[in-house]
């Protein structure tokens, strides 16, 4: 198995992944090169295959000094129908999470994926101003700038939980506790989805597909009531923030349509490291676990945002003047001053400026900019 950590039997030798809760570490038969490592690898084993050394030493890094662990995505699952915690209604109504896990189960969804062209992707709807969105669609190393540590350590976060590269590693089996078989991550993980919406198409890339199953339907042949479950670095806050739920409506619209079913419910997840960070101490997650209703408030409130940042993004990308007048407004509230994509924005603002051009003929022109799958909002 390329990327293995091999057939190591120096005791001195210790796994990297202290943050990660692993079976062959628990059941004491670590010896970061088990005899049937080409069976069944380790994580440690599918990390180096997956992620730079340097990226799952920052992580490492990352971890420790903020006291969080990363669970494999099968781990979530088993907390979701195990654990008790509040489950936010609409209108401020809460419930029980033990007592809907009662009458059902949270079980993933596997789907094919679908792709197609979009003005707009879930993300972006995560981040508080139109210019930042536009600035999600395009990739920071095509103009020079490389991403920096906190999104190495994002993407490093999310290939330990939730990505293999063989048909099969044994975090698959934990399923097997939920009393269906094991499924590959690749099945329901970073599962491609489409939104459409006015002629207004949005792409998702959820980072778990999974469903509400009640007891009286049967895996397999029946679907439950869509939901997502979505994995933040971030520390857990109170209350879910805006950004994040938009984002996650997306994703659960994108999925009921793509996939071709109507839910009367939808559920929206999110897990967290801990608020307060405690150097060296790994802990678990926090969850925000909302229900929404398919036609309530969270959904109206969505469509009203995608309408709007359509037009918004659309009118920055074809009117300079707007463009400008926007940025030092920004500015002036020191908006820009720690914005992520502060670097991408002052290049291509001055390539914007000094040839007297819109923002989209400065991206798609002048720079050339290939936006795989994507279009620019277009008025």
């Amino acid at each position: 198995m390329t990327g293995s950590p091999g057939n190591q039997t120096d005791k001195d030798d210790k796994c990297p992944l202290t943050f990660y809760p692993c079976i062959f570490k628990d059941a004491g038969e670590c010896t970061l090169g088990i005899p049937s490592q080409e069976v069944k690898p380790c994580m440690l084993g599918v990390a180096e295959t997956l992620v730079k050394k340097e990226d799952l030493a920052a992580l490492t890094k990352d971890a420790h000094e903020n006291g969080y662990k990363a669970l494999a995505i099968e781990y979530h699952h088993l907390r979701f129908n195990k654990a008790d915690t509040i489950v936010e209604l609409e209108h401020r109504y809460t419930q029980s999470l033990k007592k809907l896990t009662d009458t059902g189960q949270f079980l993933p969804l596997p789907f094919k994926g679908l792709r197609e062209k979009s003005q707009h992707r879930a993300s972006e709807f995560a981040k508080k101003y139109h210019c930042q969105r536009i600035f999600s669609k395009i990739g920071h190393e095509e103009l020079g700038f490389p991403d920096n540590l906190l999104a190495r350590i994002g993407t490093s976060f999310h290939a330990v939980c939730n990505q293999q590269q063989l048909p099969w590693i044994h975090e698959n089996d934990m399923l097997v506790a939920l009393g269906i078989e094991p499924i590959s991550r690749k099945m329901y993980c970073e599962v491609p989805l489409l939104y459409n919406y006015k002629d207004i198409a949005t792409s998702i890339h959820a980072d778990d597909l999974l469903q509400f199953l009640p007891n009286e339907l049967e895996f397999g042949k029946d679907i439950g009531d869509i939901g997502v479950h979505d994995m933040k670095r971030k520390a857990y806050s109170t209350h879910e923030e805006k950004g994040h739920k938009m984002q996650l409506a997306a994703n659960v619209l994108g999925a009921e349509q793509s996939i071709g079913v109507k839910s009367k419910w939808f559920y929206i997840i999110t897990s967290k490291r801990p608020r307060k960070a405690v150097v060296g101490r790994h802990r678990l997650p926090e969850y925000h676990i909302g229900k929404i209703a398919r036609e309530g408030i969270t959904v109206e409130d969505f469509h009203s945002l995608l309408v709007d940042t359509n037009k918004e993004q659309a009118q920055l990308l074809d009117d300079r003047v707007y463009w400008n007048s926007n940025k030092e407004k920004l500015t002036k509230k020191g908006i820009c001053g720690n914005c992520f994509d502060k670097d991408t924005c002052n290049y291509v603002t001055g390539i914007m400026n000094e040839n007297r051009q819109s923002m989209r003929e400065t991206l798609e022109d002048t720079l050339d900019i290939v936006l795989p799958n994507k279009e620019l909002p277009a008025q």
